[in-house]
């Protein structure tokens, strides 16, 4: 009887011990799904503040091409507007030349046509005085 007590004992031991592992398993499972769990709700929080980033990047990226595309088109419309300029500085300050030009060439024309009156003339007479 000794013997058999010791042997229910020793199974009911052995019982107690399996459940306190099989507790002690299901605690360490519980603890693994849930550290698991955390480590997802991160991951996905981490891939949200890439996306957003992202996202800024992609803003200032665009933001930045717009700026440069405003730049160049006011270089070029300064650069018209100084060709504009050099245009019309130049033909204002041509302008007297051209006038002083106009008054010399009615001047020979005039000449032209008073001498080349008096050219014929000349030959006019000098034809009647010698037939």
């Amino acid at each position: 009887m000794l013997i058999l007590t010791v042997n229910l004992y020793e199974v009911r031991a052995g019982n107690t011990e399996k459940e306190k592992v099989s507790e002690r398993l299901i605690r360490v499972e519980e603890v693994i799904k849930s550290v698991d769990s955390r480590l997802s709700q991160r991951i996905d929080d981490t891939n949200k503040q890439i996306d957003l980033l992202r996202q800024d990047l992609r803003d200032y990226h665009q933001n930045m091409n717009q700026r440069f595309d405003d730049f160049n088109f006011r270089m070029l419309m300064f650069f018209l507007a100084i060709i504009a300029i050099i245009i019309w500085d130049r033909r204002s300050a041509l302008n007297p030349v051209y006038d002083k030009l106009k008054e010399l060439q009615d001047r020979v024309e005039y000449l032209w046509d008073t001498y080349q009156s008096e050219t014929k003339e000349s030959l006019q007479r000098f034809k009647t005085a010698n037939p």
